[in-house]
């Protein structure tokens, strides 16, 4: 094969291309630093990359986690620190204050400082970082100490009665008949109709048929008298009846069978014959029983059943629109039987509702009551129609059961001079490691911190008056204890918390060694060997070079070169 001129210049041409392009990527490794620009030069590299790369991001994240539970720790620190000095004078002053040779001056002058101080623990409690507070669990944004409120769990409300009443059942008499609707109760009274017709001598009604009618197209009701119980006979009636009966003259007939066999159906254009009287109407009264879901407890599947004495249960049906338990009541039961009856879902008995009267205080809606019964808490709200506190669920007890159950008096979170926020902040500081960095405010901040100063101010301004008929110290030493266990409470949360501060200490040494090795693969998978990348560029050059003096002599001038 022949090498002509022409195919010299081809190859020398793809060479110089060729070494333009290795020149590029070098270069490009040289300014960038890393072993590849582009994911298509190498996709194993690049995809481990991104998997190390988010390691480093997430060692980051953890850093900047750190950062913030450092600056809520030792904030909470520092506040508990106070808190306890604070705690600590208030011991001092009342051990002064309990010595009798102090007289109404040198006390008037503990009252004062102590009040400061119980403001300055206040303050504390409020206390923000980055506009978060300190002590509110997860609710930052709101105060978790307001003094103002504190009457409100001094003065709390004492226990005076518990009693038991009825189950709330609603019922409703009947409006308006609508057309179809079947009706019991229209009677007739058998003596009344026996002696009205002179059948006083007759002993036995069996055998007697009452027809009543006509109604609209000549229609009748037939029903043997021997149907009659203690004398009344109850009918079945459609609306449509019932207002027809109403507006015209209905009449009875007493047949005898014989003769109510060979009667002829009714021709509704001439008068009933053989009539013994007229029918007096009686519409009993009619009511719907409902029962709240929410008040029983139970849900749509649930057998509700009110059991009215001397009458049987009578079953409710589950009402989507009212969320209720309804039962439609057609036989004039007694509005007070069903109101004073027992109640029965899936079988067990729905105890009656509970009232808890307690001593009159200027917002009882500010209260509740809570009852324990077998590991389980049942809460009483005020209800404003009664006066007293009841049930929101149904309690299945008995009033003495409920009478001896442990209870207390407590108040609603918004009514409380101390956040009842529990929850706890956490910060993930590791993947999968999660730190509480906040301090409860009822740890160390409660409500009967504050109750017990109070106590204290209160019962040296009550010495003020008499200080010869003053009773000796003892009235104020004996919140020592009170405040001791405060005190105690503080020292213990501030050992918690340094004992959390300590392991984050740890995690964030562990964070440290894992950013700097996830940095090492890091830099080892994408970072280019400088030192190789600059020796390949100066051989890639030399190479470039040769290629084009090569070039240059195979590549002869042409006359377009002369005419340039």
């Amino acid at each position: 094969m022949r090498v002509t001129q022409s195919m010299l210049a081809n190859n020398a041409l793809r060479n110089i291309s060729a070494g333009y392009a290795n020149l590029g990527q070098l270069q490009d490794r040289l300014a960038s630093g890393k072993k590849f620009t582009r994911a298509s030069q190498d996709p194993v590299v690049a995809m481990n990359g991104m998997r190390y790369r988010t390691q480093v991001t997430e060692v980051a994240q953890f850093k900047r986690n750190l950062s913030e539970m450092y600056n809520f720790m030792e904030s909470s620190d520092s506040a508990l620190g106070e808190v306890n000095q604070a705690l600590q004078r208030i011991r001092e002053l009342t051990v002064q204050a309990s010595n009798d040779t102090y007289n109404e001056n040198d006390r008037k002058n503990i009252i004062q400082e102590i009040k400061q101080l119980n403001e300055h623990i206040s303050s504390i409690g409020n206390t923000k970082v980055n506009d978060k507070y300190l002590f509110n669990g997860t609710n930052t944004i709101s105060k978790p100490i307001d003094l103002s409120k504190l009457p409100n769990y001094i003065n709390r409300p004492e226990f005076v009665d518990v009693t038991q009443t009825e189950l709330p059942i609603e019922f409703q008499q009947f409006g308006d008949l609508e057309v179809g609707q079947l009706f019991s109760g229209v009677t007739l009274e058998a003596e009344q109709l026996a002696a009205q017709f002179n059948l006083d001598d007759v002993t036995e009604l069996e055998g007697k048929i009452v027809r009543i009618g006509p109604f609209e197209g000549g229609e009748t009701i037939d029903l043997p008298l021997g149907q009659a119980t203690e004398g009344v006979y109850q009918f079945q009636l459609t609306a449509a009846q019932l207002a027809f009966a109403q507006e015209n003259e209905i009449q009875v007939q007493v047949l005898d069978e014989e003769e109510y066999d060979a009667l002829a159906p009714l021709d509704p254009d001439s008068p009933f014959v053989n009539n013994v009287g007229s029918l007096d109407v009686e519409v009993p009264q009619n009511l719907t029983v409902s029962i709240n879901a929410a008040t029983l407890e139970a849900a749509r599947g649930a057998q509700v059943s009110v059991m009215i004495p001397g009458q049987g249960p009578l079953e409710l049906t589950y009402d989507e629109e009212t969320n209720s338990f309804v039962a439609n009541v057609f036989r004039g039961y007694d509005p007070e039987a069903i109101q004073t009856a027992t109640v029965e879902v899936n079988g067990q008995v729905v105890e009656s509702r509970f009232e808890f009267e307690l001593t009159d205080v200027a917002n009882p809606t500010d209260y509740f009551v809570t009852v324990q019964l077998n590991g389980t808490e049942h809460r009483f709200v005020y209800d404003e129609e009664s006066g007293k506190y009841v049930n929101e669920k149904p309690v299945y007890a008995s009033l003495e059961e409920i009478q001896n159950a442990p209870r207390e008096v407590e108040l609603i979170p918004s009514a409380s001079p101390v956040s009842s926020n529990k929850e706890n902040i956490e910060i993930e500081l590791l993947k999968g490691v999660t730190i509480s960095n906040n301090i409860r405010p009822q740890s160390v901040l409660s409500a009967e911190l504050f109750k017990n100063i109070q106590d204290i101010t209160n019962e040296l301004e009550s010495m003020m008056g008499d200080m010869e008929t003053a009773s000796s110290g003892k009235e104020i030493s004996r919140y020592l204890d009170k405040l001791d266990v405060h005190i105690n409470n503080v020292l213990t949360e501030r050992a918690n918390l340094g004992a959390r501060i300590n392991r984050v200490e740890m995690i964030e040494n562990r964070v440290l060694e894992q950013e700097i090795i996830a940095k090492r693969i890091l830099s080892e998978n994408e970072d280019a060997d400088m030192e190789k990348v600059i020796i390949d560029l100066q051989t890639q050059e030399s190479v470039h070079r040769a290629a084009m003096a090569v070039g240059a002599r195979v590549i002869q001038p042409s006359l377009l070169d002369f005419l340039r």
